[in-house]
């Protein structure tokens, strides 16, 4: 017997069709924005939190960030600054801080500075997605950085490493400086679908999204939130 598989026709054709178009747009409109985020110009003044709130420049002046540093939450709204000693030394400890307190104080920070600017940001689990919004997710180093991830149109996520270029489709392709020592985790759609593999403070499953932020460093996951900019920006 042939293998003769009839291909879809009618309603099923041109829902495949469309897809595959949405997806043709999606992928070329990624290309053009990586472009734009990798280039010279805008590289060196960018880092993960500017990239995955969508922030080229500042979103009010229109003036870069500052070069090899990027965005830090809470310089937006007046409240923290590494270099300008805004906040007080005990809330700087906690900023960085694996503890509850340290978690929320660099999530308020957050909160204040799209409040300044205009924008929406709120906790996933506070309601349905609405129109214009999109999803972060936020990852700490402990006593030592803080990361965001964006989820794309298609659903698969990225980010940028500081001043390093856009990294797509996270957890695709290999991992440390010669891809040898880590295997690719995942190549589906919905890269926060829960694994089999148990976070040892929740006792839930991980997401594939936590697993790959422990591999570049960012062990404690917080939480995922919305973003949304105001018309205009």
């Amino acid at each position: 017997m042939g293998n003769n598989k009839s291909k879809p026709t009618g309603v099923w054709a041109s829902a495949g069709n469309i897809l595959a178009r949405i997806r043709r747009v999606v992928v070329e409109e990624e290309k053009e924005e990586d472009k734009i985020w990798n280039s010279n110009e805008y590289r060196d003044y960018t880092n993960c939190y500017a990239y995955a709130f969508d922030m080229l420049v500042h979103p009010d002046t229109g003036d870069k960030f500052r070069i090899k540093r990027g965005l830090e939450p809470g310089e937006l709204s007046g409240k923290f600054s590494l270099t300008d000693n805004i906040m007080p030394v005990e809330q700087k400890a906690a900023y960085f801080a694996e503890t509850t307190a340290g978690c929320e104080l660099l999530v308020e920070l957050v909160g204040n500075d799209m409040k300044k600017v205009g924008y929406e940001f709120r906790r996933c689990e506070e309601g349905e997605r609405k129109s214009g919004e999109w999803k972060v997710a936020l990852f700490v180093y402990p006593r030592h950085d803080w990361h965001w991830y964006r989820e794309d149109l298609d659903g698969e996520w990225s980010h940028k490493q500081a001043q390093q270029r856009i990294t797509r489709k996270v957890g695709t392709g290999p991992f440390g400086k010669d891809g040898s020592d880590r295997k690719p985790i995942y190549r589906q759609l919905g890269n926060d679908t829960p694994l089999n593999e148990i976070d040892a403070t929740t006792g839930k499953p991980k997401t594939q999204l936590q697993i790959d932020a422990e591999k570049i460093g960012y062990p404690v996951f917080v939480d995922f939130f919305y973003v949304k900019k105001p018309s205009g920006k």
